[in-house]
């Protein structure tokens, strides 16, 4: 049996078939904000980017744990442009901070069996990527064998 060695976001990227896929920390209190992966925007630009995204928003104004997409009617698409196709995991939602995988592919529409699918794993994800790191530069790779 062979092994190939898959990271977290790899294995994210093949089982939804993203072109992107980033783990989001969005600091509401200051402004600390970071990307790992696949970030939709600068480093110098994430955290406006992010706080301005529309699914972030409902997030911090609902405190909802619900995975939601952009195409949702439940979020508010109205104000920032959320990208074709995301898809966005909450691992953590409080008053001062935001905690997200952001799944984003051209393709728009997410259908319902990749939504229960994203709830599936939202907490071995949360597991994965908890929220107490203070920094990046905290993160460590994650990777898992797979027998294929």
């Amino acid at each position: 049996m062979d092994f190939i060695e898959m990271t977290a976001t790899s294995f994210l990227r093949e089982a939804f078939q993203a072109d992107r896929v980033g783990i989001w920390h969005v600091d509401l209190a200051g402004a600390q904000s970071y990307c790992l992966a696949d970030a939709p925007a600068p480093p110098e630009a994430f955290h406006d980017y992010a706080l301005r995204h529309p699914l972030i928003r409902r997030f911090r104004d609902t405190g909802s744990l619900a995975p939601l997409q952009d195409s949702d009617p439940r979020a508010d698409t109205g104000a920032a442009d959320a990208g074709p196709g995301t898809l966005a995991i909450p691992l953590a939602v409080g008053e001062q901070h935001v905690r997200v995988v952001s799944i984003s592919r051209v393709s728009p529409a997410f259908s319902a069996r990749e939504l229960l699918l994203a709830g599936h794993l939202q907490p071995v994800l949360a597991g994965i990527w908890p929220v107490k790191r203070a920094s990046p530069d905290d993160d460590e790779p994650v990777t898992a064998a797979c027998g294929c």
